[in-house]
């Protein structure tokens, strides 16, 4: 979701913002890899389904392995505060980890990255995440399967795909399998951080229908 022309800073933030070094600087890196990927910024449109359709790109999932969740305690996943909550980001590139890092703990979230999917499932704890972040494609494991593989916690992380390289049987796949977003380099900071409010919010609602639910018990 795009904010109307001439918004340039997010909403609640007034345009004096002490963060705003970190958001062109993540900007520029976005735009810069969108270069190097040979496209630039491409539009969304969604439909009925809430799918979003990149126009451009032959994206593919990677190869499936034979990787497990590795941190599933159901009491290992309860509360997460919107107030500097637990963002994990994946990509194979530092400088996006990097970027990415610095601008989400600007705004007060917790923020830690890993560089495979392999490495967050190996070496990553989550309990209390809030949602992940994730490139499509990247060496090894792809975010398709991270997402396959987070389904199976007792309460489902809302995910958040990234790419520099969408297409739409890709995009289509993300979303009906539960994405909050599919993210086309270079993004926006008020299309990031409009994906982690919702994906925030997703969390909140799905640790209240499962205390809810062993309340009934």
């Amino acid at each position: 979701m795009r904010w109307p022309d001439g918004a340039r800073v997010r909403p609640g933030r007034r345009a004096g913002d002490p963060h705003r070094p970190a958001r062109s600087a993540l900007r520029a890196l976005l735009h810069d890899q969108a270069h190097r990927h040979g496209h630039g910024p491409v539009d969304f449109a969604l439909d009925h389904g809430g799918a979003r359709r990149p126009h451009l790109g032959d994206e593919q999932p990677g190869p499936r392995s034979d990787l497990q969740l590795r941190h599933a305690d159901p009491q290992r996943h309860g509360d997460v505060s919107r107030n500097g909550a637990r963002i994990i980001v994946v990509d194979d590139d530092i400088s996006v980890r990097r970027a990415l890092s610095r601008l989400l703990i600007s705004a007060g979230y917790q923020a830690q990255t890993f560089e495979s999917v392999r490495d967050l499932l190996m070496n990553g704890e989550l309990g209390r995440t809030a949602c992940v972040i994730v490139d499509v494609r990247m060496p090894g494991p792809g975010g398709l399967e991270l997402q396959e593989i987070l389904s199976q916690v007792p309460v489902p992380i809302p995910i958040i795909f990234i790419t520099g390289n969408p297409d739409v049987p890709t995009a289509v796949k993300a979303m009906k399998a539960g994405a909050v977003d599919f993210l086309s380099k270079p993004f926006s900071e008020e299309e990031l951080f409009g994906a982690v409010e919702r994906a925030l919010a997703l969390r909140s609602a799905s640790t209240d229908q499962r205390r809810m639910a062993h309340r009934r018990r």
